[in-house]
């Protein structure tokens, strides 16, 4: 299963370049015949793997419920997506639908690439519940409000322990902690017991790990970073504080998410940041740690990261288009592959499913995880899309200095909000 959480599209250029190419119109599909017959391509991301017969049948049925239309599945690598969908959208020829990320879809919004939902379906926003209806909405000088997508299944985050660390080093793994004022006493405890043998942390937080500590991180007009604010340099000092004392390594201070996962797996480290599908991963591949496992929600405010299906603006064959992807996000196919994939529906109806909120006497732990954080799912906060790709490494350069010693955490998140402010109002 991919990392749904990280941002995978750059989209270099792609802005700068569409302006003229969107109004020349897309040559992926044909506009002949009736609007619901023909031919459309549907992109996904890296989930052939595990999924195809998923995606196989779900296509049979949709073109079974529709004679006359044609549904071209294409599953693109993932190393590769960002580059494959930023090409295509420089030339025009983006698919009809195509997956996506909130944060991916904003350049292509900006451009006018991709259809906004809300005006061409108005009524549609009743399917999909609160909180992943809200991360399709942008809000921007630049960009008509509105939705941009549909939401097709989400995910709300967790905190891993090794038990078996946690207790060689002193903490009481009777009582996990369930909230950050125990997670850096927790920290404490740990270093004066384990400095330099392990890592409490897996990595350092992000962008919405600064949301869940400190709350809003962007401005209600969507025109100014506040991540520098009071709560956010004070949860800052707090890692900075944690190398300092012995219980963060400089391997955690630098890892991104895929090597913070394999610390972790290694058993490296006591603690870190994942969702439901990452118990799949340990239990196959780190099958020791997998025995000392345990998990509680993520702390803080409640945050979702949902995916979702955008439909290109200049699809020949566009209520097609937009009817395929209403039928891969309706409430009985997201349920579906919910099951399926460990995700959550991001249907109105589907995120109150017993399968998602009630894991039964003899659940094994995923479902168990997944229960426990469905409660996240419905009104969950989203994200900010438009944080951008550089907007992140200049954040995450900064919060490594910081949190090392090299520069304070005031000066790290100055530093980090004015180059994202810059490229805001520009």
């Amino acid at each position: 299963m991919r990392n749904i959480m990280t941002r995978t599209l750059a989209f270099v250029g792609a802005v700068a370049m569409l302006g003229s190419v969107v109004a020349c119109g897309s040559t992926n599909s044909s506009d002949s015949g009736d609007e619901n017959t023909g031919e459309i391509t549907f992109w996904t991301k890296n989930l052939k793997t595990g999924y195809n017969d998923y995606f196989v049948n779900l296509v049979k049925e949709f073109e079974k419920q529709n004679p006359g239309a044609k549904v071209k599945w294409v599953d693109q690598p993932g190393e590769s997506y960002a580059n494959t969908v930023s090409t295509a959208a420089a030339s025009g020829t983006l698919p009809d639908v195509l997956d996506g990320m909130p944060s991916d879809a904003f350049a292509l919004a900006e451009a006018g690439a991709i259809d906004n939902v809300s005006k061409e379906y108005p009524n549609i926003e009743k399917e999909y519940a609160p909180g992943p209806w809200s991360g399709m909405v942008f809000k921007s000088p630049t960009i008509e409000e509105g939705a941009y997508g549909y939401p097709w299944y989400t995910t709300s985050s967790a905190i891993f322990y090794n038990k078996g660390i946690l207790a060689e080093c002193g903490v009481d793994t009777t009582n996990l902690p369930d909230s950050y004022d125990e997670y850096f006493a927790a920290a404490d405890t740990f270093a004066q017991n384990c400095k330099g043998k392990y890592s409490f942390d897996a990595n350092l937080p992000n962008i919405g790990g600064f949301y869940a500590y400190a709350g809003k991180q962007l401005n209600d007009d969507h025109t100014k970073w506040l991540f520098n604010n009071k709560k956010s340099v004070e949860l800052l000092q707090k890692y900075a504080d944690m190398y300092k004392n012995g219980a963060l390594s400089e391997e955690a201070v630098s890892a991104n998410g895929t090597q913070s996962s394999d610390l972790f797996k290694q058993g490296a480290v006591a603690t870190r940041s994942g969702y439901v599908y990452d118990l799949q991963d340990i239990k196959e591949n780190a099958p020791e740690v997998y025995k000392n496992l345990a998990f509680v929600p993520g702390f803080g405010h409640a945050s979702i990261t949902p995916e979702m299906l955008m439909v290109s603006s200049t699809s020949k064959k566009k209520a097609l288009a937009h009817k395929f992807a209403q039928f891969v996000t309706n409430n009985k196919n997201q349920v579906e592959f919910g099951k399926t994939a460990n995700v959550f529906p991001a249907t109105a109806e589907g995120v109150d499913d017993p399968y998602f909120t009630n894991p039964g006497a003899d659940a094994d732990d995923q479902r168990q995880l997944i229960a426990t954080l469905s409660k996240n799912i419905k009104d969950g906060f989203c994200g900010y899309p438009e944080f951008t790709p550089a907007d992140s490494t200049t954040f995450t350069e900064q919060v490594s200095l910081a949190a090392s010693g090299k520069v304070s955490p005031k000066e790290a998140l100055d530093t980090a909000v004015n180059d994202a402010n810059t490229r805001l109002q520009d």
